[in-house]
């Protein structure tokens, strides 16, 4: 079996090389993603496995609190910023020790007439909290405010306007004796709690941090990164050492206060820093606590033993959580290891990391992130036997992904139908009708899919219900017929050959038999329409006849203002109009070769589970059918949707009618490549499909020996 995966390995390798070459949210989540007050620490060994040296401890925060601004401790208090489902802003405390929560009543200047005021910060000392709001409007523009509130009683005993931070973003507040500073937009200012400014720091500032009452910057200098201590009497800096390693500049860093160590955190974990070698040691990776960090973390302070508090800001509302994590010899734990494409893995993947992290009690993930030109690696690390146990192999829609240069198929990948079948979890008849069919291969599931979007034709409803059949003729029988200034579609050359390449892998390759059928007349139709395709306007309001589109989301809108009415009647064939599938998450597989099949199979039943799939509206339709219609049905109640119930059943109904995932791939550029040839008239139709035949007919036997 291995001889045979690596002569097949080589061979995809050769084909890959040779082909580079010659061608171009919802309600009732089941539980809470941190199970409040639940530590996260482990007790358990594995042989040769990760060493877990601290634990994290969720907080629960205060009821009614769905978004988390900023945290501040002083003294042995804890002071929490936030806001409610309103955005109506709320400001808390509790003792370190024990959670019990006081709201601290407060005032601010009321919402000017067509314009709206925020909380951008908040910090504590021995008698007063300091709060930072922003206000605009259309007379005065953006206004920075700091108001001192005495901390008990929240009575303000006074406020000033604050000169020259008007643009910045997202600023972040440290308080260093009777100075505050303010990190933003790449750099600092110091100011008095009267809002008299003291000193503006013009270098570059990457992250700020009060270490043992003294006030340290992170600087990215033109030749070297280095840590400077900033005097707060008169703004002047004081070069500690270079800072040697561990520093990404195009992250955006927590500004925090310790009583211990110098600290330096990004999104993936936190290290100390020798202040006067530069050098600096790992502590912990966020992800190894069940820490999902996707956004980086923020208003951090670390206590003299070792502990750490941290707010962690996910991704919409109730996605805040503030941790305690503290040192624990915790055991070791086996890796598993995940693969990912740079920049393709979004936050659910953070989210899924940590959530597994956390409730497994065996294993620990490790994320191994490839470049996008790295498909050879890819497969040449699958065949040293050096290749993860899961494999993401990036979304269907991206051409130039590596992971498409990988085919998901029996001889490499494991069928995860049994892994479903028998799991207790999770059922076949939970997933959105037509999605799991589109998974399906001869009976076998390699990859999982946990986002789609649904593809289809619209057209104007009177347009769709006269339709006796809808083929090939009936397309080129209306493009006809068009009216004076009405184009067939809404979309320009480019654009419909890439929905022409993810169409043609749905209706002309044959992936189980590894052949394909361009020399099929609708194919030739298809490159003959885009080629005499004429550029669409959309500034001069040009009418189309359909649409070809991503159904669900905007398209309802744009198809009534349009159509009117409207409906989906698919892409045309011989066997009527075809509805299919992209992913636009996913998917994930499991290698045959892996070790650690069973707990690689628990990681994918995470990003199925409803939290996770809670979270992939932003990257399309979650794929589980709870997820799905609570989706629907916030789109239709949302105000910043146009969306129907009507419109979620007639993309339910696309969806059902699928049975195929379209991708991007190879053969794509295969397609792109003959097409152009065609397009500038360099070579006919007839050859032009020929030679697609032919190229892609020889890489899909290839794939399948």
């Amino acid at each position: 079996m291995k001889n045979k995966l690596k002569t097949l390995l080589c061979l995809l390798l050769t084909a890959a090389i040779m082909l580079s070459l010659g061608a171009c949210g919802g309600k009732e989540p089941e539980k809470k993603e941190v199970p409040q007050g639940e530590t996260t620490e482990k007790e358990t060994e594995a042989e040769g496995g990760v060493a877990i040296n601290y634990a994290a401890v969720s907080i629960p925060i205060p009821d009614g609190v769905s978004y988390l601004s900023a945290m501040n401790i002083f003294g042995d208090s804890i002071y929490l910023l936030g806001t409610d489902a309103e955005g109506t802003a709320q400001i808390f405390s509790t003792p370190m020790e024990k959670t019990e929560w006081k709201k601290i009543d407060f005032q601010t200047q009321a919402d000017p007439e067509g314009g709206f005021v925020e909380i951008q910060g908040l910090l504590a000392d021995e008698s007063n909290l300091y709060i930072m709001t922003s206000s605009w409007d259309e007379e005065n523009g953006e206004v920075k405010m700091l108001l001192t509130v005495d901390k008990e009683s929240g009575e303000k005993k006074a406020e000033c306007k604050l000169e020259g931070l008007e643009d910045m973003f997202q600023p972040q507040w440290l308080i260093c004796g009777d100075k505050l500073i303010c990190i933003a937009n790449q750099m600092a200012m110091v100011i008095k709690p009267d809002g008299t400014e003291v000193a503006s720091i013009e270098d570059t500032v990457r992250f700020g941090a009060i270490v043992q009452g003294k006030a340290l910057l992170g600087i990215e200098g033109e030749n070297e990164n280095y840590l400077a201590e900033l005097d707060t009497e008169t703004g002047e800096l004081k070069k500690l050492c270079e800072i040697k390693d561990g520093f990404k500049p195009y992250i955006e860093y927590a500004s925090y206060a310790s009583e211990g160590p110098l600290l330096f955190m990004d999104n993936e974990s936190a290290k100390t820093i020798n202040t006067e070698s530069g050098e600096s040691v790992e502590l912990l990776k966020w992800h190894d606590i069940g820490v999902a960090a996707a956004l980086g973390v923020s208003s951090v302070y670390a206590a003299e033993n070792g502990e750490i508090y941290l707010l962690d800001k996910g991704m919409g509302q109730n996605k805040n959580y503030i941790y305690k994590v503290y040192p624990h010899e915790g055991g070791s734990r086996k890796e598993l290891v995940v693969s990912s494409g740079m920049g393709v893995g979004g936050v659910y993947t953070n989210n899924a990391i940590a959530k597994f992290n956390r409730e497994n009690q065996d294993y620990i993930i490790r994320e191994k992130i490839y470049e996008q030109d790295e498909a050879d690696k890819i497969l040449t690390e699958i065949i040293a036997g050096e290749g993860p146990d899961v494999f993401f192999i990036g979304s269907t829609t991206d051409r130039e992904s590596a992971f498409t240069r990988v085919n998901v198929g029996s001889n490499l990948f494991e069928d995860l139908m049994p892994y479903l079948e028998a799991d207790e979890d999770i059922k076949k008849e939970d997933f959105l009708p037509g999605v799991l069919e589109s998974m399906t291969e001869d009976g076998h599931i390699y990859a999982v899919h946990p986002a789609i979007q649904a593809i289809s034709i619209a057209a104007p409803k009177e347009y769709a219900d006269g339709l006796e059949k809808w083929d090939m003729d009936s397309l080129l029988e209306l493009q006809a017929n068009l009216p004076e200034g009405c184009k067939l579609f809404g979309r320009n050359k480019e654009a419909l050959m890439e929905y022409l390449c993810h169409y043609a892998s749905v209706r002309f390759i044959n992936k189980s038999d590894g052949t394909c059928s361009f020399d099929n007349p609708e194919f030739a139709q298809w490159l003959e329409l885009i080629k005499n395709t004429e550029p669409f306007n959309y500034d001069e309001g040009e009418k189309y006849a359909i649409e070809p589109c991503y159904a669900g989301h905007n398209t309802p809108r744009m198809s009534r203002e349009v159509f009117g009415d409207y409906e989906y009647i698919g892409f045309p064939s011989s066997e009527g109009g075809i509805n299919y599938l992209l992913s636009s998450v996913g998917g994930y597989s499991i290698l045959a070769d892996s070790e650690n099949k069973e707990a690689a199979w628990e990681f994918i039943k995470i990003l199925l589970s409803y939290e996770v799939q809670a979270e992939l509206a932003g990257f399309g339709y979650p794929v589980m059918e709870k997820n799905f219609d609570q989706c629907l049905k916030w789109e239709a109640n949302s105000e910043f949707s146009d969306t129907t119930e009507q419109d979620g059943a007639k993309l339910k109904a696309v969806i059902a009618s699928s049975t195929k995932f379209g991708e991007m791939s190879a053969v794509s550029d295969i397609i792109m490549e003959e097409a152009q040839k065609y397009f500038a008239d360099q070579k006919p139709l007839d050859e032009t499909v020929q030679m697609i035949q032919s190229r892609a007919g020889i890489y899909l036997a290839e794939q399948k020996q």
